[in-house]
This record gives C-alpha cells, structure tokens and sequence, in this order.
C-alpha cells in the first residue's frame, strides 16, 4: 500500500514549480507593505480572516469550487482614502480528481467584491458545482463592516440547491478586533450553522489571529471546533496560512490544515464521519493592469476514504 507521502508527492511537486514560477516576481517587491485588498470570503461565504477551512460541501475540508478566487485569506477594512477600484469581478473553474474510484469535481463560480469605500464591503456569488456524480449550486451574500476603524464586523447567508454535498441553508457571524500599538494583529472569534438535505446540521466556533507586522506578509493561523447531528459528533481543525504580496501586483497564499472532521457527504446517502484529514494549497493572484489580471492555484487533500488533487484558475476585473 502507498504511503500518503508517495500518493501526495506528484501533486506537491506540481505546488513546488509553481512556486518556482513565482520567484521572479517576488524577487522584485521592494515597497513597503500594504494590507491585502478585502479578499472575497472562501467557498460557502464563511467570514474571511476567521476560517481557513470553509466549505459547503464538509466543515473542515475546503470545496473546489470557486478556489482561484480566493487568493487573499485575511481582509483588513481600513477607513481613509476611497479605493482605487470600488468594484471586483472574478469568474473562473476548478477541476479536481480524486482517488479511489470516486470520479472528478468540476465547478464554474462568478464573484462580486463591491467596496463603495474603505472599511464597508459586500460580496455575492454564485457557483455551479458537479461533486461526487451529483450537480449542485449555491447563492452567497456578505458583508464586512468596520467599526470606530477598531472593530470588524462580518455576516455571510448562503442558500444551496441541488446534490447532497450542499448546503440548503448557511449561516455565518464573526467578531474581529484591531490590537497592538499598530493595529498590526487581528483576534477573530465566530460562529456558523448549516443545514443539509440529508437531514444532518452543524455547528462551530472559529477563532483566529492575522498578524501584519511584517513589510508585505500576513501570516494567519486558527482553530475551527465543529458538532454535527445527528450523533453529536465533534471535530476540531487547524490551519496556518501565509501572504505575499501587495495590491495592483501579486498576492501568494500558501495554506495547510490538518485536524478531524465531523461529517462529509461523499455521495448520496454517503456520510464519512469523524475522521482526519490534511490539505496543502497554493495560489497567486496577478495584475496584468491595473484592472485587470489572473487567479491560478492547486491543491492537495486526504482522508481515510480518498486523495483529492484540484487546480484551479480565474481572471478578475475591477472597475
């Protein structure tokens, strides 16, 4: 039997010459840091800077769905000057395969990240999903809000349709406040509930922090404490994420999580409970223009029950 180094080590090798692409560009950053634009929330509109392992489909293991777009984790809403570009477009696909006999993922998602002024920012998406030979889709709205410029405010509602491994209804709240003489780190604490069509619901705690100290780096980490139903069965998580990059030129993510999962649908009538799982992912984000530009990522996940090797990639707009 394969050891999950050998099984994962074609997908990290991919991850590693896309990185090795990147180094050019990251060899010419030389202006001080700038806090990422405000990214749009992850798959299933969980409030960004709080959750590195949102998804609609199993708390604890991101969807494919809609990744590229994701390329900044950790928004910060900064009051003072308007931004350059009050509205973002992102529209793009993933395509995963997975081990074990269990087929390919495919997914279209579109994007909107509106921001009329620093410090207030509204996002809708919509996404089509096919997972596990079943079709889904999901509608997202959200909004972050910052308060007394100390205080950050996130809500997110996301309505799904479709196959099992979506959502019917999600809910997400989050809490996060400035600290440090320099405002550089960010607490988050926040709650989520959903509910599915098989009948099974969760619910979890997240708390987080993002630290800013560094010239163009945030460097993220936090836990996710799940409970689904029926069984009560409970699930913790970790992550750590870290950001390269500046505004109107490029922004890398590398991610990894690992820790156990609740619950996950794998096909109709399939749940996969309490079990373990890892992922590793990568993704930049490129301005052609100023207005303009690309959305490319790949990652790599594991259970007990299969290996999941995703890339993904999208182009953005901003007006």
């Amino acid at each position: 039997m394969m050891s999950i180094r050998q099984r994962l080590s074609p997908a990290l090798a991919a991850l590693a010459a896309l990185a090795a692409a990147l180094l050019p560009s990251i060899a010419r950053a030389d202006e001080p840091a700038t806090p990422p634009e405000a990214a749009s929330p992850a798959e299933g509109a969980t409030p960004p800077a709080m959750d590195a392992a949102p998804d609609a489909a199993a708390v604890g293991e991101p969807s494919s769905s809609g990744a590229a777009a994701d390329a900044v984790p950790a928004p910060v809403a900064t009051e003072g000057a308007p931004p350059a570009h009050t509205k973002t477009v992102d529209i793009g696909g993933a395509y995963s395969s997975l081990t074990n006999g269990y087929g390919t993922w495919q997914s279209v998602t579109g994007r909107l990240v509106y921001e009329p002024e620093a410090g207030n920012t509204s996002y809708a998406e919509v996404s089509l999903a096919r997972e596990f030979s079943e079709n889904g889709a999901i509608v997202s709205l959200g909004h972050v809000h910052e308060l007394a410029q100390l205080w950050i405010i996130s809500g997110f509602v996301t309505l799904g349709g479709g196959g099992d491994f979506e959502p019917r209804v999600k809910g997400d709240l989050s809490l996060g406040r400035k600290l440090l003489a320099d405002q550089s780190l960010i607490a988050t604490i926040g709650v989520s509930a959903d509910h599915f069509k098989d009948g099974h619901s969760d619910k979890a705690l997240l708390t987080s922090l993002a630290w800013y100290g560094i010239p163009l780096w945030v460097i993220e980490g936090g836990i996710r404490f799940n409970w689904s139903n029926p069984g009560d069965v409970a699930g913790r998580r970790y992550w750590l994420a870290s950001t390269w990059g500046r505004e109107g030129h490029d922004f890398v993510v590398v991610r990894g999580e690992t820790g156990n999962e609740s619950y996950q649908i794998i096909g109709a009538g399939q749940p996969l409970v309490d079990f373990n799982s890892e992922l590793l992912s990568l993704t930049w984000r490129h301005w052609l223009r100023p207005d303009r530009g690309f959305v490319v990522g790949g990652e790599v996940y594991h259970n007990p029950a299969y290996d999941r090797y995703t890339i993904s990639a999208a182009a953005f707009f901003q007006f």
